[in-house]
C-alpha cells in the first residue's frame, strides 16, 4: 500500500512534533550531537577510503569547522570507534551502524547526551571551544 503525498506528509509532521517534544535540552545541544555524527560519518568514509584525515585537511575541505571536527572525534570516542577497523565494506557497515546507535542513544538522553558527548572531547578540545566561545 502506498501512502499518498498528503499521508507521507502529515507522517512526516508528526514525527517532527514528536522529535520536539522529546528533547529536553538546547536545541543547539542537539544540532551540535547531529552535526558531530555527520563529521564522524565523514571521517569513517574517508578511512575506508585511505584518505588522509586530520584537522587541517578536513578544514581545508571545508568539510568540518574546528569546533564540529573536535565534536566528530569525540562522538567517534562515545561509539567506540577511534580505531575501529573500516579497510572492507561489511566492517564500514557495521562502524556506522555502531554511530548511528550512540547518535540515537544521545539525542534521546537530551542534554545529558550533549554533556556525555562532551566528555568524550580532550582537554585541548574544550580549550578550543572556551576560545571559541570568548571570541
Amino acid at each position: 500500500m502506498t501512502e499518498t503525498v498528503q499521508e507521507q506528509h502529515e507522517r512526516i509532521m508528526r514525527d517532527v512534533h514528536e522529535r520536539a517534544q522529546a528533547w529536553h535540552g538546547d536545541k543547539r545541544q542537539a544540532q551540535s550531537i547531529v552535526q558531530a555524527t555527520e563529521g564522524a560519518r565523514v571521517i569513517l568514509h574517508m578511512r575506508h577510503a585511505g584518505e588522509h584525515v586530520s584537522r587541517r585537511r578536513m578544514l581545508a575541505l571545508g568539510l568540518a569547522t574546528d569546533w564540529y571536527y573536535s565534536l566528530a572525534l569525540a562522538m567517534l570516542r562515545a561509539a567506540g570507534l577511534t580505531s575501529a577497523p573500516v579497510g572492507t565494506l561489511e566492517e564500514l557497515g557495521a562502524a556506522l551502524a555502531s554511530l548511528e546507535e550512540t547518535s540515537a542513544r544521545l539525542l534521546a538522553a537530551g542534554a545529558a547526551g550533549f554533556d556525555e558527548l562532551r566528555s568524550h572531547a580532550t582537554k585541548r578540545q574544550e580549550r578550543r571551544r572556551y576560545a571559541h566561545a570568548a571570541s
